[in-house]
This record gives structure tokens, sequence and C-alpha cells, in this order.
């Protein structure tokens, strides 16, 4: 917390300027190391990287993954200090920042004090404005329009973002590129266990995420259309597969766990995905996909990994977590949204007679897709 850090004694301290890259939860983190990719792929980078972050699960995996970037850059890896002045003055002076990368959803009132008085450079990147953050810059709106002179260029997600930000720092200042999270999806390949799901005699749906209550939901949809449909069950965690387990023999389903058998290619009703790491890409090898947490009170989780492999995607009331882009989608007819066990088993039958609507829907959700992408090569045009 006071800057006298563990790693000064091991990977110690850069010997030259270095770029800071500050980052805090895990998705801020995974944004903050594609935009790293991204620099030095396009040369815009120094020899020399310092992370941070407040985070130890944030920590470990950008520490585990930077290890396969260029070999002729450095990677140093410290926990934020506390944010006070003597404090975060050592600290920088101790990284020889040249210039500062904010992938957060949070400001730092020392840090940015410093970076203003050392002209460090400092750019907001992929910026997302709560409204509570929203409230509390506007309440000491003096002291935050001193502070936020410090950012050079902020790149925020969507308009409401910077309209958050009026009147605190120049409007040209801000540009809004809309969210870097696109640019994390790329396609992944997996090994020819998974790739049988395609082989079945039956179309194979996959239930990304989903918690058990929501399983419930689907019970009656199971014994429907377990004829037609080969039902992949991806829990969220893994620990609610026993209560998954009872549900289902309850119910009288047969089941498969994923673990247990050398493919796909099942003649059971379900098959329980006990694996970790391959929900996002075994959404290729399925003909629709629906996305878990829209049916409870969770938020919702990633619709865009099943539409990145052109599959058709339903989901369910709830999608707090990724609002303004499932609005946008179902604006479009691009996704289709179900609020209980009789939509969906309409759905399933309109699909199953007629699949070409929805096929040609996905083909253009995909299409709608890529446009969004690109964020973080236009963030590093603008900086260079």
């Amino acid at each position: 917390m006071l800057g006298f850090l563990q790693e000064e004694s091991n990977s110690g301290f850069p010997n030259s300027q270095s770029l800071w890259l500050h980052a805090v939860s895990f998705g801020e983190t995974k944004i903050a190391l594609e935009f790293l990719k991204e620099g030095i792929q396009n040369q815009s980078v120094p020899t020399n990287i310092c992370f941070t972050t407040t985070i130890e699960d944030a920590m470990i995996w950008f520490q585990q993954e930077s290890k396969t970037l260029s070999p002729h850059v450095s990677i140093y890896c410290y926990f934020l200090p506390l944010d006070c002045l003597p404090v975060m003055f050592y600290f920088i002076h101790k990284i020889k920042a040249k210039s500062l990368f904010l992938s957060e959803t949070d400001f730092w009132p020392s840090i940015l004090w410093l970076c203003k008085q050392k002209k460090i450079p400092v750019y907001l990147i992929n910026g997302r404005i709560s409204k509570t953050l929203s409230n509390n810059l506007l309440r000491f709106q003096k002291s935050s329009i001193k502070m936020l002179q410090a950012i050079d260029l902020c790149f925020v997600q969507y308009p409401n973002d910077k309209s958050k930000l009026e009147g605190l720092i120049k409007q040209d200042n801000i540009h809004v590129y809309g969210n870097a999270k696109f640019d994390l999806l790329h396609p992944q390949a997996l090994n020819e266990k998974y790739s049988a799901l395609k082989l079945n005699d039956r179309q194979a749906c996959v239930l990304g995420s989903f918690h058990p209550d929501e399983c419930k939901l689907f019970l009656t949809v199971f014994k429907q259309f377990s004829s037609q449909l080969l039902f992949v069950i991806a829990p969220r965690n893994l620990n609610s597969i026993t209560a998954l387990k009872l549900m289902l023999d309850k119910n009288k389903l047969s089941y498969d766990l994923s673990s247990q058998i050398p493919s796909l290619e099942s003649k059971k009703d379900i098959i329980i995905l006990d694996e970790m790491g391959v929900l996002s890409s075994l959404y290729q090898y399925c003909n629709i996909s629906v996305i878990g947490g829209s049916f409870n009170q969770v938020g919702g989780h990633n619709f865009l990994e099943p539409i990145l492999y052109k599959k058709p995607v339903f989901v369910g009331p709830f999608f707090r977590n990724f609002e303004h882009d499932i609005q946008e989608f179902l604006k479009l007819n691009y996704i289709w949204q179900v609020s209980n066990e009789k939509e969906i088993s309409r759905h399933f039958t309109d699909y199953l007679n007629n699949p070409k609507p929805y096929i040609e829907s996905s083909l253009k959700a995909n299409q709608h897709l890529k446009s969004h992408q690109g964020v973080l090569q236009k963030t590093w045009n603008k900086i260079n």
C-alpha cells in the first residue's frame, strides 16, 4: 500500500521510460491486454510496460497471458499503491511513467494531479461513466474539473457516457468509439470431441452460463423437443451441477456429463458441460443458443459469443449487464427475447419448421457485430 513493492527485489523497476497501463476488474484487464496487443502490433508502445491493478485474480491472469506478448517488450506488474501524494510520487518516479492509460470506471485524484504536474499524458480507454460516479463528479464540480484536466483524451463507449462528462472535460477531448469488448471476440478452434456435436442426428441447442433456477423454466421444453434437439447445458458454476442432476433425475430426463463421454455425440436428452473454458468456442458447433442469467435477476451473460459464430440467439427478459447492446440487437430483430415457457416453445417450433428467417437474422447480427469491432485500433490511431 505504501509503494515498497515486493517486485522491486525480483523483477525490479524499469530502467527507462515506460507505458503505464492500469485496470481493476477482470473485464477491464482483458480490454487492457487487448489494447496492449494492438499497440505492440502497430509499434506504438515503448519497450517497457508497467501494469497495475488492485485485484489479485486480474493480476494473476494478466501475468500469465502477457507471456505471449512480443519478446522485445518487458512487462512489469505491480499492485497499485495507496492513492496519496507521497506514495504515488515515489511510485511514478520508480516506474518512470511516460504515459498513463486507464482502462477503468473510476478516477484517482492523486495520480491524475501528479501526472498533470509531471506532464505525463493520460488517456481513458473504453470509458464507462456510471450514474454514481457522474453524481459524485458533479457534486464536487470544481474539484472534478481540476482533476479531470489531467486527462488528455477520453475514449468512451456510448453517447450517454459523453453526456455525463459534459462541463467537466473539454468536449473536443471526448470521443465516442463504442465498447471495446467487441474486440475481444475471436473465433477459436476446439478438438474433435467437441466438434462432434454437429454430427448428431438432432440439432444442438446450447444453454450457455445457465443457473439451476433457470433450468426449471425449460423442463417441459426439454421433454417436448428432445426428439429433435440435443440440449447442452453449460452451468454458470460447476458447483451447481449436483442440483441440476437431481432436478433432471426427478423429471426423468436422461443426461451425459461431457467429461465422461469420448465425444458429444449423445443419445441422451441432455449433455451437461462439466468442463471449464469450453463454452465460448462450443457455440460454433450448435444450431441455436440460449443465454443464461437472463431468466432470473442475475442480469444476463455474454450474448455476443454465439453471434460471433452466426448462431441464432434467444435471451430472457432480464439483461441489465448488457442493456445498451441487447436493446440495439433486439431493435434490429437480430436476436429474440422470450419471457416464459410458452414463448420459448413457440420459437423452437417455428425454428424447427422454418429455420431460414432465424439463420438470416443471425447472419445480419454477425455483420452488425463486426461493424462494432476495431475500437482499440481507432483509439491508437487517434492517440498517435
